[in-house]
């Protein structure tokens, strides 16, 4: 701790100076504990917005300091807290923020430095290029620089500085056509502009202003004036720029250091949101990859029950066709085969025997060729493989039902569709068949987790 001796004149002159929230910690005490010493002591402070007038370049007026009462009051000592040494503060910061941090790598802005940067030859030649209101302004990049004429020079001054530092230090500068301009930092780019603060002056109407106004037509009543004061100020996209400014006791000449920081500051805070963004999206593709495959999983079993319901009832229909015909046979007595009752009764058991589930789970083949119906997707479906349809309904039409749909004949089209031929184990097949009675060809809804293990044998067939 060090102590620090100040008369009732000093305190006020350095409460007007700075914010009490600024001053309090350099002088040991709480910005309340500063704030009550002044009443106690009848030293006025500044009020509510006076530092934010001031920062706006509107006119502010000090309180004078009233004489004190009685004798007069004795100097007050306060106990202030020990600097830290360089060392200390990049000990427990960002290196880079401690790097700025450390006097001898101080940016300095000299009187008479030479603004011939690359970046800002370039901007020289668009603004030139721009007064000519000539197309080749748009082949130019440019810097982000919004002051007036009478500023230009000094801005130019700090603007060649900083390029400097941001070069010295690894730190890449881009502009863009639209004069955006951005440094890339920790692996973040970070947006800046160099700009004038305003202020509002009273507008003096033109001669036809005050023509209009007489006809009752509007009149601006305020105009932007430049103020001279320069800020350098960074731009976030949703978020609300900071600035680094002109301020009472500091020209931005000497804030460059803590506008590094700041660029800093915000790499590590776009750095951060970066990677709970990217947490966010693995989170949510996970999940997306979890909903899929549940989805998947539930279709499967769809399909399996749809197999086996289907499988159900055509036995059910074959059990009952069989009654049927053996109750035909029972009444129509000694039929002739080569009668018309005869040729019927033949047919018609011909017509059970072939749709009957249980004849064709007996007789299964060892392997069974079934086509798919690519269109002209047939490349996509060879490399990427099956998908699975999803549950959503057309417009106008009812849900597809779960599992591809695949036939052992060819699927028929026109102008070159192309047909995906699979050769799978019929017993893999047979949970999923929905043919139709009577239809000529077998069809089977399979999912595409079964229909894609046997992908690699997969080829394509022209449509006959």
């Amino acid at each position: 701790m060090t102590t620090l001796t100040l008369t009732r004149a000093q305190l006020y002159d350095r409460a007007w100076a700075e914010p009490i929230h600024r001053l309090a910690p350099q002088l040991g005490l709480s910005d309340v504990g500063l704030a009550k010493l002044c009443r106690r002591l009848r030293i006025p402070v500044p009020g509510r917005g006076y530092w934010r007038r001031k920062e706006t370049g509107h006119r502010v007026r000090q309180t004078p300091l009233p004489a004190a009462e009685g004798p007069q009051s004795p100097p007050i000592v306060f106990k202030c807290p020990e600097p830290r040494s360089p060392a200390a503060v990049s000990a427990d910061v960002h290196p880079l923020i401690g790097f700025e941090r450390q006097p001898e790598n101080r940016v300095i802005v000299d009187d008479d430095i030479e603004a011939n940067h690359q970046l800002i030859r370039e901007t020289r030649h668009c603004w030139a290029a721009m007064r000519n209101n000539t197309a080749v302004a748009a082949r130019h990049r440019r810097l982000d620089v919004q002051v007036s004429r009478e500023s230009l020079p000094r801005a130019l001054r700090i603007l060649q500085a900083l390029l400097v530092a941001f070069d010295r230090r690894g730190f890449e500068v881009r502009a863009t056509f639209d004069a955006t301009t951005t440094v890339r930092v920790l692996e973040q780019d970070v947006q800046f502009r160099l700009e004038e603060r305003e202020k509002q002056v009273l507008h003096e109407p033109t001669k036809a202003e005050q023509e209009a106004a007489k006809r009752g037509l509007p009149v601006r009543k305020w105009d932007q004036a430049p103020t001279g004061r320069l800020a350098l100020k960074t731009i976030r996209r949703w978020a609300v720029g900071r600035r680094v400014a002109d301020s009472a006791s500091q020209r931005l000449e000497e804030r460059l250091n803590e506008f590094i920081e700041l660029i800093v500051e915000l790499a590590l805070i776009q750095q951060a949101e970066q990677a709970e963004a990217d947490r966010e999206e693995r989170e949510r593709q996970e999940a997306e990859r979890q909903r899929k495959a549940d989805e998947a999983r539930r279709r499967e079993e769809e399909a399996r029950i749809n197999g086996f319901e289907h499988l159900v009832a055509a036995w059910e229909r074959t059990e009952t066709r069989r009654a049927c015909l053996s109750r035909l046979r029972e009444v129509s007595g000694s039929v002739e085969p080569d009668s018309e009752m005869g040729r019927w009764l033949h047919w018609a058991e011909g017509f059970v025997d072939r749709n009957d589930p249980m004849n064709r789970v007996q007789n299964r083949a060892a392997l069974l060729t079934v086509y798919y119906a690519a269109g002209y997707g047939d490349e996509r479906v060879l490399s990427a493989g099956f998908v699975d349809n999803e549950p959503t309904p057309a417009y106008g039409r009812e849900p597809e039902p779960p599992g591809i749909l695949v036939s052992d004949h060819l699927w028929l089209f026109e102008y070159g569709g192309k047909n995906v031929a699979l050769e799978l184990p019929e017993e893999a097949l047979l949970p999923f068949e929905c043919s139709e009675d009577g239809h000529w060809a077998r069809r089977f809804r399979v999912p595409a987790r079964v229909l894609n293990q046997y992908l690699k044998s997969g080829t394509v067939v022209d449509t006959p």
